[in-house]
């Protein structure tokens, strides 16, 4: 008998096959592609221009802030940029502040927070907040940024504006201990670093170049400025074999999930045989192993527009909630084969980046062994006309519970992002908690994206749940 995965109050998604262990008839994992929206910025200041990229979107507080490469092949200064910033208060409306810092031409009327150094990273400069609660406020948010493909250097700040090196200016990574600019060429894209609160880690994601591909690693550190790439390891696919098929993924966008943190997502970049690049969706529990989207794109060269040139197509780092039932993410079009630099915006449904669609014939998905926390059951799901959603709770050999059967439990309809189930007994499981259980899904026309035992501690039984922000 299988060992039940505790899953305790923890929204579950459907971007892997982790929690499955059979799906029936007409069922199956689907993989669901962003929205494009509007263009939200267009890098064409003198100080910006078309190979502006390497783009950071997060929400602090109530302002959206953005970093990005300010940089344009006239200048000649994409390897070592200058480094520009905007926010907004709804993540669709951008401005660029005047901050007058950083002169440019002989003027600091500019938005740019850092200007290129030679003997300091600037490129792909990528931020985020410590949220560590251990962090002090001098160095509340932190960022990393790399010089000639060869070496990441660490910045703090206290105020997300004014930054400072760290490590005394030296590189907090570099390969095998050695900077060898312009040789291997590593860390060439936008690199990134996030604190796990769960794993309390400082975790990073870089890219590497292995003289024939472009992968990804990782690796973790106990405080932001010591790094070891020797305990660093590459990322394995758990349902496909990347490598052998000669892949060329980077450009990671890893981000933990705001509303499901144990799962990481990932917009890795393809890098395909005619230099284009096209952003694909990968999913992992542990930081190392994912599950790779890899049968088509989330956004492909043919989304609008100017996708199709040389490394014209990347996510940018960030997943932003910006409705009360979507998030937005960002991905940079143009670059230098169009003259132009931009932005677009584009949405997903809130936990929507892959679900159980069942089709017009329908059938059912049953989970493996879990174990959980919390007194109501929580779905976000859609039936599309006709299409209908059941559950039944199972003991882990598959006998329905009693009280939970199929039969008992009231079709669910509709558009829901935290819909509770109720059986003809009411919505109330906790008797069934710390229980090994199985969850069995009959469905039709549906798409059903995440569930969530809600922790009853959280809310009342009669009450919708705040910490599921709907």
């Amino acid at each position: 008998m299988t060992q039940p995965k505790n899953i305790a109050d923890c929204r579950q998604l459907f971007v892997d096959d982790a929690l499955i262990d059979r799906i029936e008839e007409d069922v199956r994992l689907h993989l669901h592609k962003p929205v494009p929206r509007e263009v939200v910025a267009v890098y064409d200041a003198q100080w910006e221009g078309c190979t502006s990229m390497s783009v950071t979107i997060f929400k602090d507080a109530e302002t959206y802030r953005m970093y990005y490469r300010a940089s344009g092949r006239r200048q000649n200064d994409w390897k070592n940029p200058r480094v520009g910033y905007a926010q907004s208060t709804d993540g669709i409306h951008w401005r660029k502040p005047n901050l007058g810092l950083v002169a440019f031409a002989g003027s600091k009327t500019n938005n740019l927070i850092l200007d290129s150094h030679p003997n300091l990273g600037t490129s792909a400069f990528t931020p985020f907040k410590d949220t560590n609660p251990d962090c002090p406020s001098h160095s509340r948010y932190k960022a990393i940024a790399e010089r000639g493909s060869a070496a990441l250097y660490g910045y703090v700040s206290s105020d997300a504006i004014h930054w400072q090196p760290v490590n005394k200016g030296d590189p907090i990574l570099v390969p095998d201990g050695r900077i060898d600019v312009g040789q291997r060429h590593f860390f060439d894209s936008q690199n990134l670093v996030f604190w796990d609160a769960l794993r309390k880690k400082y975790v990073m994601f870089f890219r590497e170049w292995d003289g024939r591909l472009r992968m990804i690693r990782t690796v973790t550190s106990d405080d932001f400025e010591k790094w070891q790439y020797d305990r660093s390891e590459r990322l394995s696919y758990a349902n496909t074999d990347v490598y052998g098929d000669s892949f060329q993924l980077y450009t990671s966008a890893v981000v933990p999930y705001e509303r499901a943190p144990q799962i990481y997502i990932g917009f890795p970049t393809r890098l395909m045989k005619d230099e284009s690049t096209e952003p694909y969706l990968m999913a992992s529990r542990d930081g190392r192993q994912f599950y790779f989207w890899g049968k088509e794109p989330v956004i492909p060269r043919t989304a609008p527009k100017d996708r199709q040139g040389n490394r014209g197509n990347y996510m940018q780092w960030g997943i932003v909630r910006t409705g009360d039932k979507e998030v937005s993410v960002y991905a940079t079009e143009g670059y230098e084969d169009a003259g132009q630099s931009r932005l677009r915006r584009f949405t997903y449904r809130v936990d929507g980046f892959g679900s159980v669609r069942a089709g017009t014939q329908g059938g059912e998905l049953v989970t493996r062994p879990i174990t959980f926390d919390g007194g109501q059951l929580v779905l976000n799901f859609v039936t599309r006309e006709g299409g209908s959603l059941r559950v039944e709770v199972q003991d882990e050999r598959g006998t329905p519970l009693d009280g939970f059967g199929l039969v008992a439990c009231r079709p669910l309809q509709g558009d829901e992002i935290a819909c509770v189930v109720a059986w003809k007994s009411g919505s109330d499981v906790r008797r069934l908690a710390g229980q090994a259980i199985r969850l069995r899904f009959e469905m039709k026309d549906t798409d059903l994206y995440s569930f969530r035992f809600r922790n009853v501690s959280k809310g009342s039984l009669n009450q919708p749940d705040a910490g599921d922000g709907e």
